[in-house]
């Protein structure tokens, strides 16, 4: 992640808005039922959230095609991992593991 944030990066507002409404809604519903995993849950929905955040500050920055890729891989990958953790400590659902592969895979 400190990769992203050498060099060209801004802060950008809608993704940042966005990503943390969906975390915060994320942690509010995990946390509770992570168990003994509380806190390894917690760091690590941070750490992707962070990933999503800096990948679109560097978009917002550069604006080239290849930061415009890795935003939509670190969109599609957090989307994943929060199918994962929902699966995983909340409720498991019918969809969740070709949901989970497409997503991770594409």
């Amino acid at each position: 992640m400190l990769g992203f944030l050498s060099g060209d990066w801004s802060l950008p507002i809608l993704p940042t808005l966005i990503i943390t409404i969906l975390t915060l809604g994320m942690i509010s519903q995990l946390y509770p039922t992570s168990g003994k995993l509380k806190i390894s849950v917690l760091v690590y929905i941070f750490m992707i959230t962070g990933m999503g955040i800096t990948s679109f500050g560097r978009l917002e920055a550069l604006q080239t095609f290849p930061t415009l890729i890795i935003a939509i891989g670190a969109s599609l990958f957090m989307v994943s991992d929060r199918m994962l953790g929902w699966n995983k400590f909340k409720t498991p659902f019918y969809l969740a593991e070709g949901i989970i592969l497409f997503t991770y895979y594409s």
